[in-house]
């Protein structure tokens, strides 16, 4: 095996540690996702100090922690923690008293235990996808070069020029999969895979959910970054579309499109988003 080839599988393993203050849960979760391919799972830290520990030593890439992680809780922690970015966090709780205090750090999710395994694998996935770079042929190009060197000075080079590089789009490592919304006084958590469609609505973004409609205090270019980039599309400046939703497109006069959803909702397709949009949908499909 090529050495290109050696360490472009290794790009695809992230580390994913685990801290829950349960033994028996811990290694339920632990030895389940030590099956996944894309995961290098590091398990029974107990505590912040042994977390951060761990992290020195090999940067983590999702955390799984334990609200009532010791000695201060998890939020805590996170609101502590050193350096740039915090890695994209589970929430882990007996129960869902948290809930709503958990989503200001805007977690991957928050699951209550036992928890249901499929829905980490989901995450991990995701996540997986989500660090490796999609790059135009002159990064490509860029990066081979940068493996054959293998030298901790390329590192920073061959990050900022694919920074750069034309068409590069930045987002999160790790897409939300629930949104948190009010619903007649109440606190609902929507996954993102049930939205049809968003609208901008000046400094809110409104959530079209089947007959449901949520109002949510947030740009819509903030949104478009943080729902899952391989399920929606921005189509306009203030419209994202579920992928899933559509079922056909109709040409327009003046170039632009009708972009019709299986429950007959018509949507407009705008000149200035309609090459990339046809881009990304020849890729889906």
């Amino acid at each position: 095996m090529s050495l290109q080839r050696e360490a472009m599988n290794e790009c695809r393993k992230i580390n994913i540690l685990v801290a829950v203050s349960d033994d028996s849960e811990g290694d339920r979760i632990i030895q389940h996702l030590q099956k996944h391919p894309g995961a290098q799972v590091l398990g029974g830290y107990g505590n912040t100090e042994e977390i951060m520990a761990a992290h020195r030593k090999s940067p983590l890439d999702i955390l799984l922690l334990d609200v009532n992680l010791p000695p201060s809780g998890a939020f805590s922690f996170i609101r502590k923690w050193p350096g740039a970015g915090v890695p994209p966090v589970v929430f882990l709780a007996q129960t869902d008293q948290h809930a709503i205090a958990a989503f200001q750090f805007h977690p991957l999710d928050f699951l209550l235990m036992p928890v249901h395994l499929d829905r980490l694998d989901d995450a991990v996935t995701r996540l997986a996808e989500g660090v490796r770079p999609q790059v135009n042929a002159a990064a490509g190009n860029l990066v081979l070069d940068l493996l054959k060197d293998r030298t901790s000075a390329a590192v920073p080079a061959m990050r900022a020029a694919m920074e750069t590089m034309p068409g590069m789009v930045t987002r999160p490592a790790m897409p939300v999969l629930r949104l948190m919304v009010k619903t007649a006084g109440r606190i609902n958590f929507l996954r993102t895979e049930d939205i049809d469609y968003v609208e901008a609505d000046r400094d809110y973004v409104r959530i079209h959910n089947g007959a449901k409609k949520h109002l949510l205090r947030e740009k819509i270019s903030r949104l478009e970054q943080t729902l899952p980039g391989d399920r929606f599309l921005r189509i306009h400046r203030s419209t994202i579309v579920n992928i899933d939703r559509i079922k056909e497109m109709q040409p327009l006069c003046n170039g632009e499109y009708s972009v019709i959803l299986h429950d007959g909702t018509r949507l407009t397709l705008s000149r200035s988003f309609r090459e990339r949009v046809f881009s990304r949908l020849v890729t889906a499909a």
